[in-house]
């Protein structure tokens, strides 16, 4: 009966061993959990896969080129504004009249030259900065509008021939060349017409 009882004391000795040992493995973990200083390691986590970077950088890309593109457009937009603003204006722009010379003949004067050209001395004295009426033979004025028309007298014609012919009267007509209604003209002399006149034929 005495070999049981040792077996039984025995065993009670390492279990009271085992126990102790884990308590004091317990305290010690406890004791270094309270520590100041002593930090357990955070769970490790795992860097970003490649497959996630090239998406990433894809995505990037992508908005990137979206930008542009949305810049590229905006410039193109503005430019085709400014552009169609600019052919607006200059189809809306009244048209220069060409500019015509005239040189003084003797017996002109500004009446009969604005006459000539269908305008007024007005205008003429205003293109060339004249402060009066007064023209001498040989100078040359700015005239504005058409050139006036150029009849060639033929054998036979006479002012009032010519002036019906045109519709115009025989003094604007006179008036226009410089002469008087007495005024003989000869064949091969160039008369102007009036402006007034300008496509009758």
């Amino acid at each position: 009966m005495a070999l049981p009882y040792f077996h039984f004391v025995a065993f009670s000795k390492r279990l009271v061993i085992s126990l102790s040992a884990y308590l004091r493995i317990g305290i010690v973990v406890a004791a270094l959990v309270c520590l100041p200083g002593v930090a357990l390691a955070a769970p490790r986590r795992e860097p970003p896969s490649l497959s996630d970077l090239n998406l990433t950088a894809l995505y990037q890309r992508e908005q990137d080129w979206l930008a542009a593109e949305a810049t590229r457009q905006e410039v193109l937009r503005q430019a085709a504004a400014a552009e169609a603003a600019a052919a607006a204006q200059e189809s809306t722009a009244p048209a220069r009249e060409p500019e015509q010379t005239y040189r003084v003949r003797p017996g002109d004067t500004l009446y009969a030259i604005a006459s000539r050209y269908g305008t007024t001395v007005n205008e003429i004295m205003s293109r060339n900065n004249l402060s009066s009426s007064l023209i001498r033979v040989g100078q040359t004025l700015q005239i504005g509008g058409e050139a006036p028309q150029v009849h060639t007298v033929r054998r036979g014609e006479s002012l009032s021939v010519i002036a019906a012919k045109y519709r115009v009267s025989v003094s604007a007509l006179a008036k226009a060349n410089g002469i008087s209604q007495s005024d003989v003209i000869y064949p091969g002399q160039q008369l102007t017409i009036p402006a007034a006149a300008a496509g009758v034929s």
